[in-house]
């Protein structure tokens, strides 16, 4: 019943996208500046934002969270990008060839 929910809402989405009613409309203005079609379409791309973290929230895969955190147990400590010393900056102490060899990588 909630992957049909959520197909519903996903195919609720894209039609809303199918905007023929705002393609020659110039006026009103929204806030007195902002054509009426490309406020649409502001207001469209939040919904969509929305709807990503819905669909995050109730249809992210149970199965990939079990593998990351098996992996995580048998390594003993996670690496993330922070740990990498060519994302966070810090190159390690040592010889000046080992650090060359990191920065040409």
């Amino acid at each position: 019943m909630k992957k049909i929910l959520l197909f519903l809402l996903i195919l609720l989405v894209y039609l809303a996208h199918q905007d023929l009613w705002n393609w020659k409309a110039s006026e009103p203005l929204v806030l007195g500046f902002l054509p009426v079609g490309l406020a649409y379409h502001a207001g469209y791309s939040v919904l969509c934002a929305l709807l990503m973290a819905v669909l995050v929230k109730c249809a992210w895969p149970k199965e990939l969270e079990a593998q990351d955190h098996k992996a995580e147990d048998s390594v003993g400590v996670r690496q993330s990008a922070s740990a990498s010393p060519l994302l966070s900056g810090s190159l390690p102490a040592g010889g000046g060839e080992e650090r060359a060899r990191i920065t040409r990588s």
